[in-house]
Parts: structure tokens; sequence; C-alpha cells
């Protein structure tokens, strides 16, 4: 399960939000500046992509460790 979300997190910020955003910033004006940007959206999503699932994961495996051991 958390190997699963590592890959999903690795994929989103390598490939799946770079990639087509800066095929997208070429084809707007000023492309040169703009498709850069294209790099830190992609973190910022996988960043946030990773704070959801680290939730899911603590909720389903460390919350219930927590209360088998009371």
């Amino acid at each position: 399960m958390s190997g699963n979300s590592s890959l999903v997190v690795s994929f989103l910020r390598l490939l799946v939000i770079p990639l087509p955003l800066a095929y997208i910033f070429t084809c707007l004006p000023k492309a040169n500046f703009l498709m850069w940007w294209a790099f830190p959206i992609g973190e910022a999503v996988a960043c946030i992509a990773a704070v959801f699932l680290l939730k899911r994961i603590y909720r389903k495996r460390v919350l219930p460790m927590k209360v088998w051991k009371k």
C-alpha cells in the first residue's frame, strides 16, 4: 500500500503534471520563461497528493495500532 503511494507521488512529480504543463506552456507567449514553471507546479501538486496519501495511510495503519495497544 505505501509502496504504491510512493509510486503515485513520483509519477505525479516527474511525469503526469510537469510534462503536459511544459507542453502547454510552450504554446503560449514567453514559452522560455513559462515552461520552467511546470516543474515547481508539479512539485506542489505532488506535495499535496503526498499529504493526502500520508493521512490515508496513517488512518488505516497507525491508528489501529494505537487502539490495539490500549
